[in-house]
């Protein structure tokens, strides 16, 4: 028959062996603190070798070049990233990959303007693309 180890307010017994060893709840405590700090220095080693890049610009009407308030501006990354430039302007933090980026405006319900850009991520960075935007065809 197999015998095992039962915890004891404080101490561990092991009937098999018939001794008593003495528990630590602060030896538990600095086991479990080192545990998350290893976990806690690999998840931000991780995060740190993972590049992403910053596009930003600013949505502007086509044959004015004013900048386009309140245009909804949509980025085919994974999840979907959408967002209101109330100003006109917008910043997306993307990984590397190829991404669609559309902007779109509208006055009522009608679509006014939009365009839609194709631009690929390759290494992190600081990216300006500013969308000059037309009338659907």
């Amino acid at each position: 028959m197999k015998r095992y180890p039962r915890l004891i307010t404080g101490y561990i017994c092991c009937r098999a062996h018939k001794t008593l060893s003495t528990f630590s709840p602060i030896g538990e405590l600095r086991i479990r603190l080192r545990r998350y700090l290893i976990f806690t220095m690999v998840f931000a080693a991780c995060t740190c070798l993972s590049s992403a890049a910053v596009v930003h610009g600013t949505t502007y009407e086509w044959s004015t070049f004013e900048a386009l308030e309140n245009t909804i501006v949509l980025v085919n990354s994974t999840p979907p990233q959408v967002l209101v430039a109330s100003s006109g302007s917008y910043t997306f933090d993307l990984p590397e990959g190829p991404y669609m980026i559309r902007a779109e405006y509208y006055r009522g319900n009608l679509l006014e303007y939009c365009v839609e850009e194709e631009i690929t991520i390759v290494g992190d960075g600081d990216f300006v693309l500013n969308l000059l935007m037309f009338p659907p065809i």
